[in-house]
């Protein structure tokens, strides 16, 4: 027990060196972003694959440690090589923004900026926890929430109404979840992951599933329904 708290001390000690730059004459080496990458099916987790295509694109700059997004998805905070100046760190990262779409504010205000720190330090270790940041290509973590989400959505709305049973609602909910599982994951273009073709091939994916375990008879009910259930929540 006390082996386990001397590590982890050691470790936010360490890491409280490198984000409160204690070295003298070195620069900042951690710097946030506000941004608005949160997942369109659960607004309290970031979407991981629209941050994934961002973070591939940190890994590739010299002046670049390290990339995380709070679990919330309003915060990205970017830790920076020691010695880079300021001008450098807003010429690298604000045209890979610019790039993969993504609006994203620098947090200049220092209380901000001390609030976020704090919150960083506190819950980068790799327990579990509410406020939890994913640094570089764990937001793969993330994607697989989104698949379990989108799995639930695809199947909640027939099972209440009565268009499929229990049994049938959780092979299907497998199915759809392993699929999106591999879809999350890969690296798409803004453009791409938000395109019709893209939200196209994953509906028809889905209503093959259904087919696979109701027929093609009983998918085409669930289908009209779930138009006629869209339909009526954008009217809502």
């Amino acid at each position: 027990m006390y082996l386990r708290y001397m590590k982890k001390s050691n470790f936010l000690f360490a890491l409280s060196l490198l984000i409160t730059g204690c070295h003298s004459g070195k620069e900042e080496t951690l710097t946030f972003y506000k941004t608005n990458v949160v997942c369109q099916l659960d607004k309290e987790i970031a979407s991981g694959s629209r941050v994934k295509p961002l973070f591939l694109e940190t890994e590739k700059q010299a002046g670049i440690k390290e990339a995380w997004v709070n679990r919330e998805g309003t915060v990205i905070a970017i830790v920076w090589k020691e010695g880079i100046a300021e001008e450098e760190k807003a010429s690298t990262i604000q045209p890979l923004f610019e790039k993969q779409q993504m609006k994203a504010e620098f947090v200049a205000d220092k209380e901000q900026q001390k609030q976020l720190k704090e919150n960083f330090i506190a819950n980068v270790a790799p327990a579990q926890k509410k406020d939890k940041w994913y640094k570089g290509m764990d937001v793969d973590k993330l994607s697989m929430e989104e698949a379990r989400v989108i799995s639930d959505t695809a199947t909640l709305f027939a099972l209440k109404a009565e268009l499929i049973d229990e049994k049938e609602a959780s092979v299907i909910k497998n199915d759809i979840e392993e699929y999106m599982r591999t879809e999350l994951v890969k690296v798409r273009p803004y453009k791409e992951l938000v395109s019709d073709e893209t939200d196209l091939n994953w509906k028809k994916y889905g209503y093959e599933i259904y087919v696979k375990y109701i027929g093609s008879t009983r998918a085409e009910k669930v289908r009209d329904y779930y138009i006629d259930y869209k339909k009526k929540q954008m009217n809502e």
